[in-house]
């Protein structure tokens, strides 16, 4: 072993560093060729990958071109602008106002009707709903009737 030692220190003396820690040639050519590799398969596979995309995205665009009656007339899908706003809220508020001012049923069977707006507030002006605490009584009685 003190042979080596001697050996070793003169390489050191000599280069003015250890030799066998350095990568050598070798050693990098066959780094660089791995990572060539490893880069071309890389490349391999994302264009494999696009091609496969692309293809699938046309048949779905082919199954996409099916029109329907209206894309041949040349109407929009929903939803559409309003042609004519104006004309249309003016006929939407006149049907609010027709619920509003008349009576009408809401639930025939039930027997549930609507009043105009005016006489539910004169109604009520009249008798008034009863208060909350009431109310409360009321449901507790009715639960305990229940039981």
């Amino acid at each position: 072993m003190h042979k080596q030692e001697e050996k070793e220190l003169e390489v050191l003396e000599t280069y003015g560093y250890e030799p066998r820690d350095i990568l050598s040639r070798r050693n990098v050519a066959f780094f660089f060729a791995i990572l060539t590799i490893i880069v071309a398969i890389s490349i391999w596979l994302s264009l494999e990958l696009f091609h496969y995309f692309e293809e699938h995205s046309a048949a779905k665009r082919l199954g996409a071109l099916q029109t329907t009656e209206e894309e041949v007339q040349g109407i929009p899908p929903a939803p559409r602008i309003q042609e004519k706003p104006t004309v249309e809220m003016v006929q939407l508020l006149s049907a609010e106002e027709e619920i509003l001012n008349n009576y009408g049923w809401v639930d025939k069977n039930a027997g549930i009707a609507r009043v105009p707006i005016e006489r539910a507030m004169d109604l009520l002006a009249q008798s008034p709903p009863p208060s909350r605490e009431k109310r409360e009584n009321q449901t507790r009685d009715n639960r305990g009737d229940m039981r």
